[in-house]
Formats: structure tokens, sequence, C-alpha cells
């Protein structure tokens, strides 16, 4: 299960800070703004507050009301000066399943990059072969495919048009 936040500001300079403490409902804060400029979140700080669950665990029914009132107590105990009012959006998304498992010979059957939908290329961690599946390794092997793919493209198109074309949605439909 994993909220996603829209912030007016910055929780700290930390990309990854992983809780260990009973107390806090979630296990993570993944401040995606770290790695990715503030403009492309319409000037705002996203961030991920993940909570790894068994499938059958009780959180999967609860409200997302609930989750979030526990979950931004939680932000204003732990970052005194975040408050309530630095929210701008908060989604959550229930996942039963999230990681793929690979079995024998997997890397001789890695799904494609490239999609049925022409220019459009689907980068994830079930693309990882050998390595412990973590987001640092997905964001490597999607930076190792972006060079690739924009060093691919006609020299007679500018870079920016390439970025254009190939954009990701803005924040409002990532987190609608």
């Amino acid at each position: 299960m994993c909220a996603s936040v829209l912030l007016k500001q910055p929780l700290a300079k930390f990309y990854v800070t992983n809780i260990t403490d009973s107390w806090v409902p979630f296990t993570a804060v993944i401040e995606m703004s770290t790695l990715v400029d503030k403009n492309e979140f319409g000037g705002r700080s996203l961030v991920y507050l993940p909570k790894y669950v068994a499938p059958d665990d009780p959180l999967f029914e609860e409200s997302d009301e609930s989750i979030q009132a526990r979950f931004i107590a939680a932000l204003e105990k732990m970052y005194p000066h975040f408050t309530r009012d630095d929210v701008v959006d908060f989604k959550i998304s229930r996942v039963r399943h999230v990681v793929s498992l690979t079995t024998l010979h997997y890397s001789d059957n890695l799904p494609p990059v490239r999609t049925s939908i022409p220019n459009v290329w689907a980068i994830n961690s079930a693309q990882i072969s050998n390595g412990t599946l973590n987001v640092n390794e997905t964001v490597k092997l999607a930076e190792d495919w972006s060079r690739d793919l924009l060093s691919s493209q006609p020299k007679h198109e500018p870079r920016n048009a390439i970025m254009k074309r190939n954009a990701v949605p803005k924040p409002e439909a990532v987190l609608g």
C-alpha cells in the first residue's frame, strides 16, 4: 500500500528515509522531488509513503480518510516544520502483490521495453534480472534506456522536441 502526497514544500533533503519505529504507520518516506526537478510537479514536492504488508492485511480494507489521518499525524510528529496545510493532494494506492518473482531462466524471458504502442516504452523492476529489484536499479535501467533511445533518434530532431513528444503526464494526471 502506498500514499502519494503532493506538498507545498519538501519534508527533508533525503531521497529515502527508511522507518523502523513501530509507531510510524508507513515504512519509508520517499521524496521524489529530491530525484526529479520540482518543476515537474508544478513546483510542489512529491512524497511516497509506502507500507509493506501481507496481501491479507486489514489495511487493505481501511478507508482512505483513516489512512490519511494517521499518515499525516505521523508526518507532523516526524517533521516539526510540516503541517497538514502543506498537503495539496493525498492519494492511496493498494496493490496486494508488487514485486515480480524471478524464476529459473528469467533473464532469457524479460518483458520487452518497447510496447505495442509506437514511441512508448515501459521500464520497470520486472526487467531487472540480476539485482535486488530496488528503486535505484530501476532508475538506472531507465536512465540507460533513455540515453540509448535519445541517441537513436534522428539527428535533425532537437532533443527538447523528443522529450516533449515522449513526456510523462503532469502530476495531476499521475495522482488522479
